[in-house]
């Protein structure tokens, strides 16, 4: 079994490093993926004079080529899923590696669910949810590759676009989150009623937030920019750690920052809109940890929501009692759970 699994880590792992150098090395830049899709586009997609291939999906593959190809010559960035041929290329490769792998695992597992007293049937479905998460796990290896090539391309092409002037461009995105925090902290202050920051005092906290990377979640998980942060999912067990981390950072940041606010801001008012803006986020990251630990917590929020939307909706009183019968009865069960 030992030179089984190492036959397999080798040869599935030059498998996914075959995907992997496909993607990094061979579409690195725009130009050089203008002259791929001139080697792969179909003589239909060269030019509106010939004939397309006839039937309809190699004609929309042709049309799709064609415009790939035309946007890539006048600059416009493509993505991997952008390239049919390319997307059809790495389903081939993924299924490749999915077969190869699967076809040394699925034995293991199928002996070893019979040695559990698991049945055939049982066992199959198991099996082939093993194989889907697999194929899952390439995917997204592959989507968050498409990011980071196109985070090198476009960091590549505005250097040579902005040439001294990319100091500045660069100073302006480190400072982004911070801006947006800030932003965020300012829509706050000025909802619960307190005075408008001087111009002086924004500049102040901004700078503040970015040296204590006093970020909330709300801008942790905004990748709108260019170089935000690369989406990290995280689910099942890992949930509630996750959102522990996520309150133990803005609580100790948001201390370092405030201790420091108050030695720089006099205004009493900017300093409480801070104080309870932090205030008020810490709640919100304590409520998450809250609900990720007791799940039950976000039927009752869910099921609550749900009891008022009916209710404005002027719903029949019988939908409306159903679902306050299904809220009372979950309500019970978290509390009797909480009491154990």
């Amino acid at each position: 079994m030992n030179r089984l699994r190492g036959v397999e880590f080798v040869l599935g792992g030059c498998i996914i490093g075959l995907i992997a150098g496909y993607l990094l090395f061979g579409l690195p830049n725009a130009t050089k993926r203008s002259s791929y899709l001139g080697q792969i586009a179909p003589s239909g997609a060269k030019s509106p004079n010939k004939t397309l291939p006839q039937s309809n999906a190699e004609a929309t593959k042709a049309r799709q080529l064609a415009h790939a190809l035309e946007s890539s010559r006048h600059g416009t960035y493509m993505l991997n899923s952008e390239i049919p041929e390319l997307n059809e290329r790495l389903s081939a490769l993924t299924r490749k590696s999915v077969d190869f792998v699967m076809a040394n695992r699925d034995p293991i597992y199928a002996d070893l669910f019979a040695q559990l007293g698991l049945d055939d049937q049982v066992s199959a479905q198991l099996r082939q949810h093993i194989e889907k998460m697999y194929k899952a796990k390439i995917d997204a290896n592959h989507a968050l590759q498409s990011v980071m090539f196109a985070q090198v391309d476009f960091d590549k092409k505005i250097r040579e676009l902005l040439g001294p002037k990319y100091e500045q461009y660069a100073a302006f995105e480190a400072a982004d989150p911070a801006r947006r925090e800030a932003t965020a902290f300012m829509a706050f202050a000025s909802t619960n009623g307190f005075p408008a920051l001087t111009p002086e005092e924004k500049t102040v906290i901004e700078r503040t937030v970015e040296k204590h990377k006093a970020y909330s979640s709300r801008t942790l998980s905004d990748w709108g920019g260019p170089f935000d942060a690369i989406p990290q999912p995280v689910g099942g067990k890992w949930v509630p750690a996750h959102f522990e981390r996520e309150l133990a950072s803005i609580k100790q940041t948001s201390a370092a920052l405030m201790h420091e606010i108050r030695a720089e801001i006099k205004t009493s008012s900017t300093v409480n809109a801070l104080e309870q803006y932090y205030g008020a986020e810490i709640a919100k990251a304590q409520d998450m940890v809250a609900k990720t630990r007791d799940p039950s917590l976000q039927q009752i929020e869910m099921l609550t929501k749900t009891v008022e939307r009916l209710k404005a909706n002027k719903a029949s009183p019988g939908q409306i009692a159903r679902m306050e019968k299904l809220l009372a009865e979950v309500r019970s069960t978290q509390k009797r759970s909480g009491n154990n």
